[in-house]
């Protein structure tokens, strides 16, 4: 793959996922705004903490360096062939892990939406931010594989 390409794709995995974020935020906010209406300090509280780990996650995103070679005596390395094929199985997962995410959010906000009593909202919360923090860390992964940090 030409370094152009290479550039290429990794600004357009970089836009699907802080677009995929967007949609995700935009599910917890309907949430905050149904634990503000009610007086849930502390769902509120928490939905603010996974907003935050989602703002950290499209800053990352944004301000991550783009993959391109580096120059023949600098000691990072550009990323080879090989991991560039294995950055596509990375891609992929990133963006499944982000589905996951707006699929949990959305059937949350349809739970706090219907008064379900059964349902933890807290524990829930918790829940995606651990899975944000973890899809966060493999982007991470990720971005150093394209900058040839092993």
């Amino acid at each position: 793959m030409g370094k152009n390409k290479q550039k290429e794709k990794d600004v357009s995995v970089r836009h699907q996922v802080i677009a995929e974020i967007d949609n995700v935020r935009e599910h917890l906010k309907n949430i905050r705004d149904i634990f503000h209406r009610d007086d849930e300090t502390k769902a509120v509280k928490m939905v603010k903490n996974v907003i935050d780990e989602l703002d950290l996650f499209v800053q990352e995103s944004e301000f991550s360096e783009v993959g391109h070679s580096y120059p023949l005596f600098s000691p990072q390395k550009s990323a080879g062939n090989r991991d560039v094929k294995k950055l596509k199985k990375f891609d992929a997962k990133i963006i499944d892990d982000i589905t996951v995410i707006e699929e949990a959010c959305r059937e949350l906000e349809s739970a706090v939406i219907d008064h379900d009593e059964s349902i933890d909202s807290v524990a829930e919360l918790q829940k995606i931010r651990q899975f944000i923090t973890k899809t966060r860390s493999e982007y991470k992964h990720r971005m150093n594989k394209m900058k040839g940090v092993k």
